[in-house]
């Protein structure tokens, strides 16, 4: 491993030379023509960084985060339940269709009456309710895994790349503990 001198040339306080990946607080004088210089190392040891990797994915951190996804990702749920039921969405899918397409390998997935529907779309409402306030949170997230993905399977004429998203999204929240 050798040295490698980095050379700064800016009228600041305060500058982070970047080479090689590491960084370097330089304190530069007031001129701006002053050159200032400091000595960093140009390549890290990768075992050291593969070491403080670990460490870093070890730490305990707050989970504040993923529970405000978990919020965020129910409030989601419940506009998409929103709009299905104010647009009569459910009706125009599930009551007046005689035809659904199915996805390859799920073709033994059909679809419920137009009352049964009502009552899926009902139960995943209530779902990603437990699931935004944590109440029975893996009970919840089992629920509207099971029910978004049974209502997204039943037509794939209605197909649409977020919806894969959000369910494989609720599948990882019964893994988490995001409660």
């Amino acid at each position: 491993m050798y040295d490698t001198e980095v050379v700064c040339r800016f009228g600041l306080w305060r500058q982070l030379c970047f080479h090689a990946g590491r960084t370097a607080a330089t304190i530069l004088s007031n001129d701006p023509d002053t050159i200032m210089t400091e000595r960093v190392e140009s390549a890290p040891d990768v075992r050291q960084t593969r070491d403080t990797l670990v460490q870093r994915l070890l730490a305990p951190c707050d989970v504040a985060g993923v529970a405000v996804f978990r919020v965020m990702f129910a409030v989601a749920v419940l506009a998409h339940v929103w709009l299905y039921f104010s647009n009569h969405l459910i009706e125009y899918f599930f009551g007046s269709a005689q035809h659904h397409l199915t996805y390859f390998g799920f073709g033994w997935v059909h679809a419920l009456d137009l009352a049964g529907m009502r009552r899926v779309y009902y139960l995943m409402a209530v779902a990603a309710t437990g699931v935004a306030l944590g109440l029975a949170y893996r009970l919840s997230a089992m629920i509207l895994f099971v029910t978004f993905t049974y209502t997204f399977l039943s037509d794939a004429g209605q197909f649409q790349n977020h919806f894969y998203l959000m369910s494989l999204t609720a599948f990882l929240l019964i893994l988490i503990p995001a409660h």
